[in-house]
This record gives C-alpha cells, sequence and structure tokens, in this order.
C-alpha cells in the first residue's frame, strides 16, 4: 500500500480537482510511473470537462425559479453551487444510509407535507422528481 495524503471528502465533488490531487499524489510516491498517471488524468479531465460543459447547458434550460434540489444527503451543496442551484432541503436518516425507492418516496412526501405547511402548493412548486443511484 502507497502512503498517500488523503483529500477532503469535498474534494470528491470536484472531479478535476481530486484527479489533480489523484495524479500528483501517485506521480510522488511512484514516480517510474509519472507518464502513465499524467496521461491518464489528462484523459479523464477531457472528458470531465465535456461532461461539466454538457450539465452546464441541460441547465439553462430550467428556469431559475425552478433550480432547487432536495435531495436525500447534504452532499449535494458542491454541484448546486457549480450549476447555480439552491438546495431547500435534505431528507436523510440519522444513519446516512441510502433510502430504498419506498423510504425515498415516504421522505419526498413527507417533506412535501412539512413544506406546505410553510408554503401553499403551486403547480410549479416541483416540476420534476428525479432519483438516481
Amino acid at each position: 500500500m502507497f502512503p498517500v495524503t488523503v483529500a477532503s471528502p469535498a474534494s470528491a465533488s470536484s472531479p478535476p480537482r481530486y484527479a489533480e490531487i489523484t495524479r500528483d499524489e501517485l506521480s510522488r510516491v511512484d514516480p517510474a510511473n509519472k507518464t502513465a498517471y499524467e496521461q491518464n488524468a489528462a484523459a479523464f479531465l477531457k472528458r470531465v470537462e465535456a461532461l461539466d460543459q454538457a450539465i452546464k447547458e441541460a441547465v439553462q434550460t430550467i428556469p431559475q425559479t425552478n433550480r432547487r434540489l432536495l435531495t436525500y444527503h447534504d452532499s449535494w451543496p458542491y454541484f448546486a453551487r457549480r450549476y447555480g442551484f439552491q438546495v431547500i432541503g435534505a431528507v436523510q436518516p440519522s444513519d446516512f444510509s441510502d433510502p430504498s425507492p419506498r423510504e425515498g418516496y415516504d421522505r419526498y412526501t413527507a417533506a412535501q407535507a412539512l413544506s406546505n405547511l410553510v408554503h401553499p402548493p403551486a403547480a410549479a412548486q416541483f416540476p420534476a422528481v428525479l432519483a438516481g443511484r
């Protein structure tokens, strides 16, 4: 096992930065393969930049007032900040486990019910509900 410096978990929310840290650390502990690490990082960064641009373009199709996220995990602020979303809440169990589809739905409806107490429902309150892994 190589002695590698551990980056902040927040670095994982910035793939380009995390790739650079990984490239630099691997090159430091294994200089014989530095060229391979640099080439792999360059190829990865090119793909990430293309994905980043595609996300930015897709976000532009969403009206600014609809760029709100209710998530099941509190790691989304990094994404939100980068792409101009507002995180309105994270519905996450205290043990930080991923919700099952049923639990996710239950949490969504509970969060929506809670939201209805504060803000009356509107037709465009939740124009899209996305679930993924």
